[in-house]
């Protein structure tokens, strides 16, 4: 339930940007924002990794072929299902899949560590195919799985309709959708270092003439900082590329469909994110931002804590004014320390660009005596209903018995007794 008490104004934080803003007007810095770079592909959007929030868009809804960025869902479904040492088998099925591959055979065994590679990097189409009938058991029932995932992850506007993005009229996504979905992907460490890895020697293959893979995504070489994430590319989907970059601790994720140069639109975007944003944080990991209430609990309530930072990005020489809301649960006692107590939303604008959940400091028993009182209720209610079970009872039999002496009497005086 929300709690419409904790609608925090955060006061030092719009104190220290404004004052910010008002020296860089003093000083004659503080100049319109630069202009977003133009972008020739169909669709782009350049989002904070970690909360989402969007930066610059065109087109971000318009529902578009995703090529073999399609490869990014195939490798969640991958690492949520598989251990990196787990073996998989290639089918016929697999032998016989077109286009970029590794040249698996029938048969042929790889450890699902080296697939992942094999998928990120060379974006091999057998090794999708093979991951969807270990994962998956087949095709379609994969393919449902990729559907449900990417409802669960929010990117509603996206329908797969096979593992690796070759052409399809009904595989479709938007580039909001895919950055949700890469976004979701970057939570495993396993699929972070397989995009930032420029090339990689697998070596669980049995068909031993095919082991090097270099990297598609040229954005690596290209620019400072570049750590991902997918090309593709088919004729219909034009050249498609989700990429990323990370400086001073700071990762900004573009997706861009159907675009002529993605390497190079890409970089302009990254730019445009390093060079006229930064972050600002809000809340501190582990802060103490409100508090729960307990019921039946040996307190009232139980202080809440942030289960992360939380920062947000603002525009350069800009004088936000953010604020948080606590959206706290009814809680019934015990509490265990670190139960899930509701969860913080942090808006600008008017807008949520960030939140997190929210964590209990501590525990909280059952109030002394509460348990014995209710010990005491229980056993009186019990007892209610014996006695009303007996008295029942009773009363039934000598309704009965008065019953059988009027008719009896009844009898008597119509003389047939």
């Amino acid at each position: 339930m929300a709690s419409p008490v904790n609608n925090l104004r955060l006061g030092k934080l719009i104190r220290r940007l404004g004052a910010a803003a008002a020296l860089g007007s003093l000083c004659g810095i503080c100049s319109a924002q630069a202009t977003a770079p133009a972008v020739n592909a169909k669709a782009a959007i350049l989002v904070d990794c970690a909360t989402g929030q969007v930066l610059y868009e065109k087109d971000a809804d318009r529902r578009l072929p995703p090529a073999s960025t399609t490869k990014i869902m195939t490798s969640i479904l991958l690492l949520e299902n598989t251990r990196p040492d787990d073996i998989i088998v290639a089918d016929e099925k697999t032998a016989l899949t077109e286009e970029t591959s590794i040249h698996l055979k029938a048969g042929e065994r790889i450890s699902a560590h080296d697939i992942l590679y094999a998928l990120l990097l060379r974006s091999a189409n057998d090794a999708c195919v093979a991951v969807g009938h270990h994962v998956g058991g087949s095709d379609a029932k994969f393919v449902e799985m990729m559907n449900a995932k990417a409802r669960e992850i929010g990117a509603g506007n996206t329908t797969f309709n096979n593992p690796n993005g070759l052409p399809d009229p009904k595989h479709l996504t938007t580039a909001r959708d895919l950055a949700r979905i890469a976004r979701y992907a970057t939570q495993y460490p396993d699929f972070n270092a397989a995009t930032r890895t420029k090339t990689y020697l697998m070596n669980s293959r049995t068909y031993k003439d095919d082991l090097r893979l270099r990297s598609k995504t040229r954005l690596l070489w290209a620019y400072d900082g570049a750590d991902g994430v997918k090309t593709g590319w088919t004729t219909q989907a034009g050249n498609c590329l989700v990429g990323s970059a990370t400086r001073g601790g700071w990762r900004l994720l573009t997706v861009l469909l159907n675009c002529p140069d993605t390497t190079g639109e890409t970089a302009r975007l990254l730019n445009y994110g390093f060079g006229n944003f930064h972050r600002v944080p809000v809340i501190a990991g582990s802060q103490r931002v409100g508090q729960a209430t307990v019921t039946g609990g040996a307190t009232r309530g139980v202080q809440a804590i942030a289960q992360q930072e939380v920062q947000i990005v603002v525009a350069n020489h800009a004088a936000p004014r953010p604020t948080v809301q606590m959206k706290l649960r009814q809680l019934k006692a015990p509490v265990r320390v670190g139960a899930a107590v509701g969860v913080a939303e942090v808006s600008l604008n008017g807008r949520v660009v960030a939140s997190t959940p929210l964590l209990a400091a501590a525990s909280v028993e059952i109030a002394k005596g509460s348990g014995l009182l209710w010990g005491v209720i229980r056993v009186f209610l019990a007892a209610l209903m014996i006695v009303g079970v007996i008295y029942g009872s009773a009363a039934s039999k000598a309704a009965r018995i008065r019953r059988y002496r009027i008719q009896a009497k009844m009898r008597v005086d119509r003389g047939l007794g």
